[in-house]
């Protein structure tokens, strides 16, 4: 009755057996990723992080969104193997090339090669046409309706200081639940290993980035 069944070793599991997406060859990833950084540090990636390039190779293995993981066991393998070319520049220094390993960039975002892919809002990086014409009708709605905030000053006109605090307090919470730019890895949240208190505490963002449109809508209402 369904494609994901909840089980795996807690630890080496990667989330999307516990529900959180369709599992594929990159929920292997993970894992290998896990075992690799146990290899090495004794620790899970979210204890302690090898370091180096085994360590960066274990780091894309365990990224929270499999999309940032590598996507087949032969791309692992020519990670591991040193043969990685997309991970690699090449730069002419003093009339010879010089060949270096360029460190993927922190906090759980994409490769440089499919970076532009993390700035499509939730809901359109997974390319399920499913989840993107849906995501797509809220993001209407939520438009309208901020189009359409016309405040106490004058229920005729547009009032655009509170289009813009209507604009904040929709849009901060969505972008942060769904983890915009893995802006919930760089908060530190990916190292929470509780999966209730973790949706607890991006419930607490949330609500925060929501009061924080309202101060913002507060101080516009002041100055203007």
């Amino acid at each position: 009755a369904r494609d994901t069944q909840l089980i795996g070793t807690h630890g080496y599991a990667a989330p999307e057996q516990y529900g959180f997406g369709a599992s594929d060859v990159r929920t292997d990833i993970y894992s290998v990723g896990v075992v690799i950084n146990q290899m090495l540090t004794g620790h899970f990636p979210n204890e302690q992080m090898a370091q180096g390039r085994l360590g960066r190779i274990a780091e894309r293995c365990v990224r929270m969104d499999p999309e940032e993981r590598y996507p087949s066991a032969e791309a692992l393998l020519s990670a591991l193997s040193g043969n990685e070319k997309e991970d690699f520049v090449r730069s002419g220094t003093a009339g010879a090339e010089k060949t270096s390993f360029q460190k993927p960039a922190g906090g759980g975002q994409k490769a440089a090669k499919d970076g532009w892919r993390s700035f499509l809002p939730p809901g359109f990086r997974g390319r399920n046409p499913a989840i993107m014409l849906f995501s797509a009708f809220c993001y209407l709605l939520m438009l309208s309706v901020i189009l359409d905030y016309r405040g106490e000053r004058n229920a005729s006109d547009p009032d655009w200081t509170g289009q813009v605090g209507m604009a904040l307090a929709v849009l901060l919470p969505v972008l942060f639940m769904g983890n915009y730019r893995n802006v919930q890895e760089r908060v530190g949240l990916n190292r929470v290993e509780n999966r209730f208190l973790r949706w607890l505490l991006i419930l607490a963002g949330d609500v925060l980035l929501f009061f924080f449109a309202v101060l913002v809508l507060m101080i516009l209402d002041a100055v203007f």
